[in-house]
Order: structure tokens, then C-alpha cells, then sequence
């Protein structure tokens, strides 16, 4: 009976070690990935400035393209204007890249 149950504790010991060691492994490889990530994130090209992205561009050059909307957003809100106020309004969108309108124009 003391063999049996000293056999199951070796046993559960074992098991308990292997778990043990396993979550180690995986957690190093976990940071290794991380790591990789890290890497590729550092290494990405910069961002496109809005003239490389957009048609027409005249005044915001050199600003990167995911602060565009923000900025003109913010112009809107300021001077209490909606797009349409400077930007051509065609079939219900916006025709961003036209200078139809004396508004646009500077």
C-alpha cells in the first residue's frame, strides 16, 4: 500500500514538473514571439504623407496621412462649417479634390 501511494506521488511529481517546465518553454517562446513583433513593428515603413495619398493637396504637405481628417475636422468645428462650405457637394459626396468653389481657393 506505502509503494502505491509513493508510486502515485513520484507520478503526480513528474506530471507536476513537466507542466512546470512546459508552461517555462512556452512563456519563452511567448516572448521570443513578442519579441519578433516588436521587431517587425520597429522596422515597418513610415506612414504616407497626405500628398502621396490624396489628389490636390495644397497647403497640408508633409502631413501624414491619418492626421488629415482629424486636422480638417477640427478646421470644420472651428469655423463652424460643414465640407461643403469650401468642398464641391456632387450627387451627395464630397468631390474633395475639386477647386470649383472661390471658397477653396487661396
Amino acid at each position: 500500500m506505502k509503494q502505491s501511494i509513493l508510486k502515485v506521488v513520484i507520478l503526480v511529481l513528474l506530471v507536476s514538473t513537466a507542466f512546470v517546465i512546459s508552461a517555462g518553454l512556452n512563456n519563452a517562446q511567448g516572448s521570443r514571439d513578442q519579441d519578433s513583433r516588436t521587431a517587425t513593428i520597429q522596422a515597418a515603413p513610415p506612414e504616407k504623407t497626405v500628398e502621396q495619398v490624396f489628389k490636390n493637396i495644397k497647403v497640408l504637405n508633409g502631413t501624414p496621412q491619418s492626421q488629415l481628417y482629424p486636422v480638417m475636422r477640427f478646421m470644420a468645428a472651428s469655423l463652424g462649417f460643414q465640407c461643403g462650405s469650401c468642398h464641391v457637394i456632387k450627387n451627395g459626396r464630397g468631390d474633395f479634390p475639386a477647386d470649383d468653389k472661390p471658397e477653396k481657393q487661396f
